[in-house]
């Protein structure tokens, strides 16, 4: 009987520490960053702003348009870490004047998230050279 109680207790115990740590985790997987250029995320064009990045989940990204209605929500493949300048950022591919999100690398996260390209970005890539941006997320407060 009292070993049954104190294993209770421990699990109680453990509960409480991972409802504590849960906050603190989210926290941690926010952030924001000035785009200033209209963007295409999973075929949904974006207008250049401020954003909030975000993940829900493992695997999903969300993108919010900070002071309007713009928001994307995306499933999105586990990176390589090997690329990783530890830094927190999203890196878009761009074609000509088309800009699509690539990968976003979150706070305190040791690799990236990569979008799949969509439809529209592989129509777009067929035509012409691709470069890549890069813009440094700001840790959200």
């Amino acid at each position: 009987m009292e070993m049954r109680n104190t294993t209770r207790a421990t699990l109680f115990t453990l509960a409480l520490v991972l409802v504590a740590l849960a906050p603190a985790v989210a926290q941690k997987t926010s952030a924001t960053v000035n785009i200033p250029f209209a963007f295409t995320v999973a075929d949904i064009g974006m207008p250049a702003g401020e954003y909030l990045i975000s993940s829900p989940s493992e695997r999903a990204i969300t993108v919010q348009h900070v002071g309007g209605p713009e928001t994307r929500t995306t499933m999105t493949n586990s990176g390589s870490p090997a690329y990783s300048d530890g830094r927190a950022k999203l890196v878009f591919h761009k074609y000509g004047n088309a800009y699509f999100l690539a990968a976003a690398w979150l706070p305190n996260s040791d690799h990236a998230r990569e979008f799949l390209a969509s439809v529209n970005e592989i129509q777009v890539a067929r035509n012409g050279g691709q470069d890549v941006v890069e813009l440094t997320l700001l840790a959200k407060k």
